[in-house]
């Protein structure tokens, strides 16, 4: 049986002769140059070179307009609807310019004006924040307008020791009291601060509302003692809360107990000149005095002046 062969389909070339594939002969640059001559060589004449050159700048040139010119229609549509805000005109941005560089010193390069630039806006950037107590502080002012616990205790008499380090001799320390009282042991610590620091008979103590039971202490223990017109003073014996111990326990809190109003009844005697014994019978239960009555009883040394109408009306006009 005959084998079948396929057809393939061959084309001719115009001489009827079958071509054959030959591989493409390199070349290097100088035959590249001389069939460049043989073929464009009549055409390309002096100068051709320049012109084409030219030709290929123009045509660059016209894109780049065209290009412009669209980018400027965009820009002025969105500027007629509100929507590009980051676009400047010439005169805006000399504006901008102007007022960036009018702090730069005209002797100073380009890098210097730059140092200059990026230090001032980096003092700018850093805004300092203060506590409110912590500038009062720094002036010596202390406030005592909580109950006193030995955490607050600790924190005020670490402030009167700092205040006490500092070298300012002209500098009156004022302790504004406003507080209910406390714990015993952490007043007298604010006392015996205040009594054996180097200012201490320069402070100023101030009750602007109540100094009860260790407050009253406290304030005692100025060199200057003040009441303001509405304020109170409470004073009374030293107490301690309900207690489940042994006999032998509560014992010796009772001594303790006494020790400590034996103290108390010894400050209030040294800084009011009164006797002992009328001290301890005022502490016996609680005492409530005004500002003219603790000022009489000899815990404050004056009361603060109430402002007349007329002051107030020649302050404010």
């Amino acid at each position: 049986m005959p084998v079948g062969v396929p057809k393939v389909h061959v084309v001719y070339d115009s001489e009827g002769n079958i071509p054959v594939k030959r591989k493409k002969k390199g070349f290097d640059d100088d035959d590249f140059g001389e069939k460049f001559d043989e073929e464009f060589g009549d055409d390309f004449g002096e100068g051709s070179e320049n012109e084409l050159v030219e030709g290929v700048e123009d045509e660059e040139e016209e894109e780049f307009g065209k290009g412009f010119e669209n980018e400027k229609k965009v820009g002025q549509a969105s500027e007629d609807e509100g929507e590009n805000d980051d676009y400047f005109s010439d005169e805006d941005f000399e504006s901008q310019k102007q007022v960036r560089f009018e702090d730069d010193d005209k002797d100073d390069n380009a890098l210097e004006a730059a140092e200059k630039r990026k230090k001032k806006e980096e003092e700018e950037e850093q805004t300092q924040w203060y506590d409110l107590f912590e500038v009062l502080h720094r002036e010596g002012l202390i406030f005592v307008g909580r109950e006193m616990t030995m955490k607050f205790a600790n924190t005020v008499v670490s402030l009167m020791v700092y205040l006490d380090r500092e070298d300012k001799p002209n500098r009156t320390p004022t302790v504004f009291i406003n507080s209910p009282g406390g714990f015993v042991f952490a007043g007298l610590a604010i006392y015996d601060t205040m009594d054996l620091l180097r200012y201490g008979n320069k402070v100023q103590t101030v009750v602007i509302g109540i100094a009860a039971s260790m407050a009253s202490v406290v304030l005692i223990g100025g060199g200057l003692r003040v009441a303001f017109t509405n304020a109170k003073v409470m004073i009374h014996q030293p107490r301690m809360k309900a207690f489940e111990d042994e006999s032998s326990e509560i014992a010796l809190e009772a001594r303790v107990l006494l020790d400590l109003r034996h103290s108390i009844t010894e400050i209030y005697e040294r800084k009011t000149t009164r006797p002992y014994w009328a001290i301890t019978v005022d502490l016996e239960c609680d005492k409530f005095m005004s500002a003219t009555q603790a000022r009489k009883y000899g815990i404050v040394d004056g009361v603060a002046p109430r402002k007349r109408d007329d002051d107030v009306l020649d302050e404010t006009f």
